[in-house]
């Protein structure tokens, strides 16, 4: 078997979830890798696992009106309803992108479906936010102290790039997000560390794989991994844009490295954010138990 599999009669809906700027892109590079096989080059322009296609159109099918209409809450209200259409009919295992919260909307049901709607569950990625903030400011061109900013609000939502086609999502802030699901029982969630995908990345590549119902080896494992390389995605993006970077960015694939803030932010930036996000840190192992940032 040249290419990983789902398993046999295996037709899962999972969610890749995580903050932006976490590895969310890099695990989908993987998987398309992994599942293309080793007759078929990386292309960074071909990735499959993205959001959830065509959500808003579906919605207005099953409901029989226009969904462009409705409130953010009314939304939230019927987005389940695609979701759960879409993991009745899907015909393999599916994974899609999202980087919304887990949250619950005004019928106190989860936006982005349950168990019972058919979710097998979610792979979710987490970074430390002291580097999360230095790759979101080069994200989105904007200064390191404005993405700060970013990460401790609790209100983002997500800015859709395709006019009305996506529907908005909550993300929240940094802390926010990750606590709604791991805190969440209407789901399996399993947590993957950026860090760990870099230090240690064949146990914690094989450890996602056997989480989502993927029929692999180690040897399949080893060569996506090699495929999808920090390097061989710089040489790519120098060669051809990247479509998923945004306009304002430079590129998107920068450093892929743990530990950046040590030598880019100052004592008070490193403050801001231990102050509003040091209890998720600490469970985390981005702190010491005395609250100090642990050196990478």
């Amino acid at each position: 078997m040249s290419s990983g599999n789902v398993k046999n009669g295996s037709h899962d809906f999972f969610w890749l979830a995580s903050y932006p700027k976490s590895g969310n892109t890099w695990f989908r590079i993987f998987l398309t890798s992994l599942f293309n096989g080793e007759n078929t080059p990386l292309d960074i322009n071909s990735l499959g696992h993205g959001q959830v296609p065509n959500l808003r159109r579906i919605l207005d099918e099953l409901n029989g009106f226009d969904s462009v209409d409705l409130s953010f809450d009314e939304l939230n209200c019927i987005r389940t309803e695609g979701l759960r259409w879409l993991s009745q009919t899907n015909q393999s295992n599916v994974y899609y992108k999202t980087h919304a919260a887990y949250t619950y909307n005004q019928n106190n049901r989860p936006v982005l479906g349950g168990r019972c709607d058919g979710i097998a569950g979610a792979l979710y990625f987490i970074r430390n936010p002291l580097d999360v903030c230095i790759s979101y400011a080069h994200h989105a061109g904007v200064s390191v102290d404005k993405s700060i900013e970013v990460l401790a609000n609790g209100e983002l939502k997500s800015q859709s790039l395709h006019g009305n086609i996506h529907i908005p999502e909550d993300v929240l802030c940094w802390s926010q997000n990750v606590k709604s699901w791991l805190s969440t029982e209407d789901l399996a969630v399993t947590v993957i560390r950026y860090e760990d995908m870099l230090v240690e990345p064949m146990t914690t590549f094989s450890k996602a794989c056997e989480f989502l119902n993927i029929d692999t080896d180690s040897k399949q494992i080893q060569r996506a991994l090699v495929s999808c390389s920090f390097e061989n995605l710089q040489k790519q993006e120098q060669v051809s844009a990247f479509v998923e970077k945004p306009a304002r960015s430079p590129n998107f694939f920068r450093k892929g490295i743990a530990g950046d803030w040590q030598n880019t932010l100052n004592t008070e930036q490193i403050d801001k954010i231990v102050d509003r996000h040091g209890s998720m840190m600490k469970q985390f192992g981005y702190l010491t138990e005395h609250g100090v940032p642990k050196v990478s």
